[in-house]
């Protein structure tokens, strides 16, 4: 019920600023409430966020929203299920994409850790 609220109150703050022209406010809103309330909480102000950056953001912008999503597909997928291999490798391939080395360290480790449950390398 709290989260509810909250994401009530943060998408009517941020739509408040989008209304005053304020969108570098609108912008800092959405993402201090997606870092500390999470995406996986808070979907109506994620998508709300996506198509604030679609109508005013730049295209780098709007690059970090989509990295973003699909690196939240990612999580997902690999914490759903460890050991799919071909969702590590892409995870990977887009953290190297993006550049962050501790980021990619981090996801690296993640994925060697994951040892395959049988020897046989077919299953890999």
């Amino acid at each position: 019920e709290d989260e509810r609220n909250s994401e009530k109150l943060f998408t009517n703050f941020a739509k408040f600023e989008e209304r005053q022209l304020e969108h570098d406010r609108t912008r800092v809103i959405y993402k201090y409430a997606l870092d500390k309330l999470g995406r996986e909480q808070m979907p109506e102000l994620y998508s709300n966020f996506i198509a604030f950056e679609k109508k005013h953001g730049n295209r780098e912008g709007i690059e970090e929203v989509i990295v973003g999503k699909r690196r939240l597909q990612y999580e997902e997928s690999v914490n759903e299920n460890p050991h799919n291999y071909d969702a590590w490798f892409d995870y990977v391939k887009l953290e190297e994409e993006e550049g962050n080395e501790e980021r990619i360290r981090e996801v690296y480790e993640r994925a060697v850790s994951q040892v395959p449950p049988i020897q046989e390398k077919r299953f890999w």
